[in-house]
């Protein structure tokens, strides 16, 4: 998705990079309007994959598997892909194969994590902005120490910067909400939280257990 905090030839050649093959699923993406992560985003999550070398990540709003397919870095990975729309589910589940040791979970994020036993040491969200705040706290009881957390679009286009007149109205309410959880997180992790600002901007909290 464009995003405004960059200009388009910088997204350009940030997304140049391809380090796996993606286009089959990012091209079915983009043709049917099934939200994404851009290039650019996904590279990063897989370098920070393959940085963190975690066992068990999860992935809530996999969409048609874009991200799922960045964050597959390795074979020994376990990973959980969970979304509420069956038929990008489906549609994501055609472009892996058994092998791949990736389940795929038709749920809310706030239900499965209700529901979920396991515990996790890498986490991507990209779900409903307005909830990420409920999300993060159904989430910390479920991470395992060192776990990096990251969410997406946490800058909304950008009008997370943006004064409050110049914000279409639908995106208010959860410019209001993403402000007031970049702040909560900035202030309880200054030293083990960032922002990115790629694609539509990431939040990086690596969380340590008291």
């Amino acid at each position: 998705m464009q995003s405004e905090l960059m200009y388009p030839f910088l997204e350009n050649f940030l997304n140049s990079y391809e380090s796996i093959d993606i286009e089959k699923i990012y091209s079915y993406s983009l043709n049917n309007k099934i939200p994404a992560v851009d290039k650019s985003v996904g590279e990063v999550l897989r370098f920070l994959v393959q940085l963190k070398n975690p066992e068990n990540i999860l992935e809530l709003g996999c969409g048609a598997g874009v991200a799922t397919k960045y964050l597959l870095f390795s074979d020994k990975i376990k990973l959980t892909a969970v979304d509420y729309n069956a038929d990008r589910l489906g549609k994501a589940k055609e472009h892996f194969s058994p092998s791949d040791n990736v389940e795929f979970v038709f749920d809310k994020a706030e239900n499965f994590l209700n529901k979920t036993e396991d515990y996790y040491d890498f986490v991507f969200v990209d779900t409903i902005k307005r909830e990420y705040p409920g999300i993060w706290h159904m989430i910390r009881r479920k991470l395992k120490n060192n776990a990096l957390v990251i969410f997406d679009d946490i800058l909304l286009y950008g009008y997370t910067l943006f004064e409050d007149a110049e914000i279409p109205g639908r995106y208010i309410q959860s410019v209001k909400e993403l402000r007031n959880f970049i702040n909560e997180i900035k202030c309880r992790y200054p030293s083990n939280s960032s922002v990115i600002p790629i694609g539509n901007g990431l939040l990086l909290i690596n969380h340590e257990k008291c």
